[in-house]
């Protein structure tokens, strides 16, 4: 089962957590990292 995480922040956290956590290979490019500050965390 997919895990969705919404917050920008969990690994600061749950740190334990954002060890486990990888960004899968076919999302390696950030394509919402242009937008900065702005960028939703959605």
């Amino acid at each position: 089962m997919p895990l969705y995480l919404f917050d920008k922040r969990f690994m600061e956290a749950c740190p334990a957590l954002g060890q486990d956590f990888q960004v899968p290979s076919v999302f390696t490019e950030d394509l919402m990292a242009v937008m900065g500050a702005q960028r939703p965390d959605f």
